[in-house]
């Protein structure tokens, strides 16, 4: 299978156009060979898959929230929803969750996967998981010449600290991952999930991975966008997804996703 051009549209960005399929494995293969490697000699990606338009920021929904709104992300802006999430959900939590400051991604990962709007970011270690969250909706009238599917990857070394220092001398890496302890859910569990912080607030992925870029020798391109063709057919993917038992059922282990499963059975034949 020919190999698609890497095109590097940026510092520390690189992006690839896949034509099928297939050769999304071919990508993954490929960026396991870079020389980027973290501290304990391993190559680690983490990937987050999306719908949308090309100029679509990797960013959180309270950064979204706040650029609608006209306002720069403030910590005070930040403060506010998550006292006002505390206070909603008083009386309803089984989890021994502190109010303190240390307890605070505890706070934001347990409102992020029931749909709050956070500082954090959705990821997973699966770039077949991704792929699914990529082609889950089915493309209308006004997103079919807008939107594109996109599988992100992330180079994990961007959120380690020893592997931000010491290779380009940064007081600390500028994103961190969120893996929470306390609150992690089946779904977490079966999408293989995590999510990611940026330090600077405002600040998006993209912006992180252009931040930390260093020429060569360095090599510290740590985001790579594999953008699917537009006659790659959902149908088709989601099928071959299917067979490897990546579906609604399976990521979302509750009658909600059972109900999606079926829906989606409605629409592809032999799902």
């Amino acid at each position: 299978m020919k190999t698609p051009p890497i095109v590097n549209v940026g510092p520390g960005v690189h992006r690839q156009e896949l034509s099928s399929f297939e050769q999304l494995a071919e990508a993954v293969r490929q960026l396991h060979q870079t020389p980027a490697l973290l501290p304990d000699g391993t190559r680690s990606f983490i990937y987050r898959g999306q719908f949308e338009k090309e100029d679509w920021k990797l960013e959180p929904k309270l950064d979204r929230y706040a650029r609608k709104l006209g306002i720069a992300p403030t910590r005070e802006y930040y403060r506010a929803q998550l006292e006002r999430f505390k206070e909603a959900t008083r009386g309803q939590l089984d989890l021994p969750l502190e109010r303190g400051e240390e307890d605070e991604d505890e706070w934001w990962a347990l409102g992020q996967h029931h749909g709050l709007a956070t500082p954090l970011l959705d990821w997973t270690e699966s770039p077949y998981v991704a792929a699914f969250f990529a082609f889950q909706e089915a493309r209308t009238a006004a997103t079919v010449k807008t939107h594109r599917r996109v599988v992100y990857a992330l180079f994990r070394g961007l959120l380690v600290d020893s592997y931000v220092t010491g290779r380009f001398g940064f007081q600390q890496a500028p994103a961190k991952a969120v893996e929470s302890k306390r609150t992690r859910s089946e779904r977490i569990v079966a999408q293989q999930g995590l999510f990611t912080r940026t330090l600077e607030l405002g600040q998006d992925i993209e912006a992180v991975a252009r931040a930390v870029y260093v020429p060569e020798p360095h090599d510290s391109t740590c985001l790579i966008k594999l953008v699917f063709a537009e006659d790659v057919a959902r149908n088709d993917v989601l099928l071959r997804l299917y067979s490897m038992n990546i579906t609604n059922r399976i990521l979302f282990p509750d009658l909600a996703g059972a109900a999606q499963h079926c829906n989606l059975a409605l629409e592809i034949e032999g799902y």
